[in-house]
């Protein structure tokens, strides 16, 4: 066990069986490091801010566990990051995996977190909304279809419980 320099209130284990132990408070309570704060408001903040897939599955992380991890099958607090699938841990109790996009729009997209990260932005900032087309050019996609698919998780998440979306919404 460590001490982390950065957060002198967590212990962790740097590795076991190939895996990486997240940090764990001293009293017993899963603590994560935090990029506490607002979301960003500007262009330059939010590009500073989720640059890396790193940076993206820490807020995913953050955002789903605020008070440190809590495995969905047995409610223990310590986990495993796995090196072989990308934000996936691995409850160090019942070795239950689940990855920070589990039961998102993001789960199972073959799309990068940065990519997702970008899209919603493009379509929060924009006044009238975005287009597929306009997201398809905005973040350089092969093709419309993905454009497409990624506009309309977008959209659907959005809007709120019990309301539906208007038809020219899904152009």
């Amino acid at each position: 066990m460590h001490e982390c320099p950065a957060h002198p209130d967590l212990v962790y284990k740097k590795e076991h069986k190939g895996k990486l132990l997240i940090g764990v408070g001293r009293a017993g309570v899963s603590v994560v490091s935090g990029s506490a704060g607002q979301f960003p408001k500007s262009l330059l903040e939010f590009q500073g801010r989720f640059a890396t897939e790193g940076a993206c599955a820490e807020y995913l992380f953050e955002r789903r566990w605020p008070e440190g991890f809590v495995c969905p099958g047995c409610g223990g607090g310590r986990a495993w990051l796995l090196k072989t699938k990308a934000f996936t841990y691995e409850c160090a109790d019942c070795r239950r995996q689940t990855s920070v996009t589990a039961g998102t729009i993001m789960h199972a997209s073959k799309l990068p977190l940065t990519m997702w990260f970008w899209a919603a932005f493009l379509m929060a900032t924009h006044s009238n909304g975005i287009s597929a087309l306009q997201l398809q050019s905005q973040l350089s996609l092969g093709s419309y279809r993905t454009a497409w698919m990624l506009a309309a998780k977008l959209r659907r998440a959005m809007v709120g419980r019990g309301r539906r979306l208007a038809a020219a919404a899904s152009s």
